[in-house]
């Protein structure tokens, strides 16, 4: 382990490409975490058996950073998903890679083997992040996440309902993992739960489910979306009394300004609202509450984003995936002031079906 969080900390400091080997070993995950240990240690083990860390790089950002990033909106307004609509068939070439890399697999190891880091591999399955089929959200599950959210946003209490008015505001169903990692091929889905394996077998056919949405403000959503804010959890053995917090990975005092909603404190005779920072978000309990592994996953993008963990493209990536890439990475440069204002500028002219503004908190 050692040895390999050298390397990539000396590539790092010289090779921007590296960032997202080197936030994943030496960045701000929680060393303690025997699920992120996991992850750190099957990280260890590829870098130490690679024959080309250029092309173990490309790997991680193709098949595990980028498909992960296609979540909510950015404050840009010009965010897109990284997945397109159209289908596309992966190589023979690019199955066998990932086959022969199953030699010597299990729970402890599931990268064992250098196959998945040969020469011209990369090269093979690029297509594969951006050739998954349209995929359709399940209307029910937005109902039943409202429902047991009764209205409110689970980070300020906030309600949809506007108080003496017919109107409400526009609150969103958030997933907490992207909903396209449904429809994203094998190939990348393996390559997930190699990196992450505490993720269950049937991880990619439980996303569209009340345990993996939320619902959230505007503003909430997208920074939710662009991973700047995540969610905890301690764990109960009653689901129901499980508590949820949010969080950041160091408070910028980012979630003090989405606290509508909560109760005001006193502060040397003063009233100011409570920071959502660390506090227990109001998710209810008529429907299955958000799981664990879902949430550790975002979590773990979030800290890799905080130490922008970035990858340089493939010759074969988009303008608008790397637009996306580069677009969510200069947030973590901006203070607060500066995240808040961009997002405030880009929503401005937002309007409703109806032509009234889109409230944004």
């Amino acid at each position: 382990m050692e040895a390999a969080e050298r390397t990539v900390s000396a590539l790092d400091a010289t090779l921007p490409c590296f960032k997202i080997l080197n936030a994943m070993l030496n960045g701000p995950l929680v060393t303690n975490d025997a699920d992120f240990a996991a992850t750190r240690q099957v990280v260890a083990d590829q870098i130490n058996i690679a024959e080309d860390l250029n092309l173990l790089v490309e790997h991680y950002n193709s098949f595990f950073f980028k498909p992960l990033l296609s979540n909510g909106g950015s404050p840009t307004g010009s965010r897109t998903s990284l997945a397109g609509s159209d289908d596309s068939e992966t190589s023979g070439s690019a199955s066998k890679c990932i086959r022969r890399s199953q030699v010597g697999e299990g729970p402890s190891s599931p990268l064992s083997g250098n196959s998945l880091i040969r020469r011209g591999s990369i090269r093979s399955m690029a297509g594969s992040v951006v050739g998954q089929r349209q995929s359709y959200r399940n209307n029910q599950v937005r109902k039943d996440v409202r429902d047991r959210d009764v209205g409110c946003c689970v980070l300020t209490g906030m309600s949809e309902m506007v108080p003496g008015r017919a109107e409400k505001h526009s609150f969103e169903v958030a997933h907490i993992v992207p909903h396209s990692l449904m429809n994203q091929s094998a190939e990348i889905r393996q390559f997930i739960r190699a990196i992450c394996p505490w993720i269950p077998e049937d991880f990619f056919s439980t996303i569209d489910r009340c345990e993996n949405a939320i619902l959230l403000n505007h503003g909430a959503h997208t920074f939710f979306g662009n991973f700047q804010w995540f969610i905890t959890m301690e764990e109960n053995m009653d689901p129901n009394m499980s508590v949820y917090r949010a969080t950041e990975v160091n408070d910028t005092g980012l979630l003090g300004i989405f606290s509508m909603g909560r109760e005001e404190a006193t502060d040397n005779g003063c009233f100011r609202r409570i920071s959502s920072f660390n506090q227990v978000l109001f998710i209810g309990t008529s429907q299955p509450r958000p799981a664990k592994v879902f949430l550790k996953l975002h979590e773990l993008i979030s800290r890799i984003v905080h130490m922008r963990g970035a990858a340089e493209p493939n010759e074969e990536d988009t303008d608008d995936d790397q637009e996306e890439i580069d677009s969510l990475l200069e947030m973590e440069e901006m203070s607060v002031e500066e995240k808040v204002h961009r997002f405030i500028t880009s929503q401005a002219s937002a309007t409703t079906l109806d032509g009234h503004n889109q409230p944004i908190f």
